[in-house]
């Protein structure tokens, strides 16, 4: 039997869209589970399950997750999706209601395999809201990509995001969210830790993989795993509250996982405080206000290196 390469990994780094209406805009969780079931499929993912509260509406996907406010919406995709075809259709639906959006893209491990580019999705979308287009971090290494609408607005003090974005994770890590599925040890306990005093929506993947959706009141805290050793990889994303540095939520999931290597995003409406982390060393660190009015801060962070790694045996496939 032959295999393609395509075949052999999980494209694990996501693509994100927010799209915020204006405060006399519709309520977003007003709308049938049927409209949120197309736009899932219009990127290619579908809905495994969900879970709501008084606040937003949250779905697991089979490419990560989605959130709905009552004013804004939040759609992560992983894998080979085309999320630009959602957005696409969701600005449209609202043209008259838009207050700002933001469409971003991490670099994938493979995007030779990925039905569209950055550039191409951009190009897209900027033909529904006047937007610019940003690059966060070195061009030939970890980056990440925005469009921003370019109607100026002023956020709501309360809002913020941190991501915290992680490449070849601990074996022992990878090891919890794999096929062995060790979670009898202290760091799965640590990973439960995190998620204590939430509501939780879990999917464990087969043969390997895991995904998380967990609310608590307005906030929400979502995971990914893509454990493979080919391109392992773990996205964590909160609107927590993080005060002015979100060192302290860095550490917690640094520690458990273990990266090589990770990128930490925050979206705020003010600057933040600056903050080292143990053995990762900051490598890149980009800071600028988008058009929209948030305050983005990038930071590329890796292992310091005391030795030399082995080569990795990449599979061809035939």
């Amino acid at each position: 039997m032959l295999i393609s390469p395509i075949h052999m990994f999980f494209e694990g780094p996501e693509k994100k869209v927010e799209i915020s209406l204006v405060a006399k805009g519709q309520d977003l969780r007003s709308l049938p589970e049927t409209y949120w079931a197309a736009r899932v499929q219009e990127a290619g993912a579908h809905i495994l399950s969900t879970l709501h509260n008084n606040a937003l509406h949250s779905f697991l996907l089979s490419e990560s997750s989605l959130f709905v406010f009552p004013r804004k919406v939040v759609m992560i995709t992983c894998g080979r999706t085309d999320l630009a075809a959602a957005a696409e259709t969701m600005l449209r639906d609202w043209a008259d209601e838009v207050d700002f959006f933001i469409y971003e893209r991490k670099n994938e491990h493979f995007p030779e395999y990925q039905p569209t580019s950055f550039l191409h999705d951009a190009r897209r979308l900027a033909r529904h809201v006047p937007a610019s287009g940003w690059r966060f971090g070195a061009a030939d290494s970890h980056r990440i990509q925005i469009l921003s609408s370019q109607a100026p607005i002023v956020p709501d003090a309360k809002e913020r995001t941190l991501e915290i974005l992680m490449h070849g994770i601990h074996p022992d890590a990878a090891a919890v969210f794999g096929q062995q599925r060790i979670t009898d040890g202290q760091r799965y306990a640590a990973f439960r830790g995190l998620l204590a005093e939430f509501e939780v929506d879990e999917h464990w993947f087969e043969p390997t993989g895991y995904s998380v959706n967990a609310l608590q009141g307005d906030s929400y805290v979502t995971i990914h795993v893509t454990p493979e050793q080919v391109a392992s990889y773990v996205s964590f994303e909160t609107n927590l509250p993080f005060g002015h540095c979100p060192k302290k939520w860095v550490e917690k999931v640094q520690q458990i996982f273990e990266p090589q290597a990770l990128d930490v995003m925050t979206f705020s409406p003010n600057a933040l405080a600056g903050f080292a982390l143990g053995e990762h060393h900051t490598v890149n660190w980009v800071e600028d206000i988008l058009p929209c009015g948030f305050r983005v801060t990038f930071r590329h962070l890796e292992q310091i290196r005391t030795d030399p790694a082995v080569a990795f045996h990449l599979p061809l496939g035939t």
